[in-house]
């Protein structure tokens, strides 16, 4: 659960940077000592997404992330759909956040490719079907780099396969 939590928490602060594009600069200096994130527009949209999904308001996340990937360009709602998978897996609405994955495998984009799709699928189905998340990860691990060394990593953490095949 924390490692959801906190794989939400980290696409939650991102997102919000690349959602915003180029923002002007905000007036006034935050108050607190050394927060400079807070005084600009990307980052104050950032620390509030990042608020909601720490305070477990998932909820308010799920729909705000809902409403990104229904009316942003194919780019930032590919990324707003992998965030909204996160947000259901920790919410243990598994069978939400498998449909958005798959959706995002037959719809890859420059920002979630088809092989980070699967990656991530692979991840959700894991302790429910792990002969399907096997099946998704076995052929990333002969992709480029940083996708084979996270197949191989989901790979070891699969419960061991039966020997009767």
């Amino acid at each position: 659960m924390n490692h959801r939590r906190f794989a939400t928490l980290c696409i939650g602060i991102v997102l919000p940077f690349i959602l915003s594009g180029v923002a002007s600069a905000a007036s006034g200096k935050s108050e607190v000592k050394g927060a400079a994130i807070l005084d600009h527009p990307c980052g104050k949209v950032a620390v509030k997404q990042m608020g909601l999904t720490h305070a477990g308001k998932m909820d308010e996340a799920e729909k705000r992330y809902r409403d990104v990937a229904d009316s942003a360009p194919a780019a930032y709602a590919a990324l707003a759909k992998m965030s909204l998978s996160q947000v259901y897996a920790a919410e243990g609405k598994a069978a939400d956040g498998e449909k958005v994955l798959r959706d995002l495998m037959a719809h890859p984009t420059l920002t979630v490719s088809k092989e980070a799709a699967a990656l991530a699928l692979g991840r959700l189905l894991a302790k429910t079907n792990p002969t399907e998340a096997r099946k998704l990860l076995e052929p990333l691990r002969n992709e480029r780099a940083s996708i084979s060394q996270a197949a191989v990593t989901a790979l070891g953490e699969l419960p061991p396969q039966a020997l009767n095949k």
